[in-house]
């Protein structure tokens, strides 16, 4: 019990406080590529059709016969397209500050 204790204590203050800012900027990261990814995929077909997707909602509209000539794409196609651009560039300023906080913050550890 007392060795389960001394390594938990060596792990949370020497590694884990190491490791922590690393592991959210990576996590983010992939975050951004899953959402991409995933509304990709979807766009193509290749997702749970029952699934709601932005890829799977800009499918649709595309498919709309004479989507260009209604006003239907300014309320079917722009919101996902929006969301899916805002979303990853969100992510990828806030993956972008965090990289550059955690370089300010040990500017030994980045090169």
């Amino acid at each position: 019990d007392v060795y389960k204790r001394q390594t938990w204590y060596l792990i949370r203050t020497h590694i884990g406080h190491e490791l922590w800012p690393l592991l959210t900027i990576n996590a983010l990261a992939v975050v951004g590529r899953a959402i991409l990814q995933e509304s990709s995929l979807a766009f193509l077909g290749l997702s749970d059709p029952l699934a709601r997707s932005w890829g799977m909602m800009i499918a649709r509209a595309v498919d709309f016969p004479g989507l260009y000539r209604t006003d239907f794409w300014t309320w079917w196609l722009l919101p996902p397209v929006g969301a899916l651009v805002l979303s990853t560039l969100l992510l990828r300023l806030l993956v972008g500050g965090l990289e550059e906080q955690q370089r300010r913050d040990k500017p030994c550890c980045w090169k």
